[in-house]
C-alpha cells in the first residue's frame, strides 16, 4: 500500500483538506540521522511515492516552497 511506500510521512484528511505529516519513531532515528548528515529532506527521499499520488507538478511545487523556506 502507498502508506508503506510513503512512511514515516502519513497522509491524513481534516476538514476535507488533505495534508501530510511526519510520524517520528524511534526506529527511524538512525535513517533520520543519515539524512540529515547527507542533507537529504524526507520529501527528497520519498519523491517517487509523493509524485505518484499526488503528480510531479505537485511535486514540484513542494521543491519550490522548500527553497523558500
Amino acid at each position: 500500500p502507498i502508506s508503506c511506500w510513503l512512511f514515516p510521512v502519513r497522509i491524513a484528511t481534516h476538514k476535507n483538506k488533505t495534508y501530510l505529516y511526519y510520524e517520528e519513531i524511534p526506529e527511524c532515528s538512525s535513517a533520520i540521522k543519515n539524512g540529515k548528515n547527507k542533507n537529504i529532506k524526507i520529501y527528497q527521499m520519498l519523491k517517487d511515492p509523493l509524485t505518484q499520488v499526488f503528480s510531479a507538478e505537485w511535486y514540484f511545487e513542494l521543491e519550490n516552497a522548500a527553497l523558500r523556506l
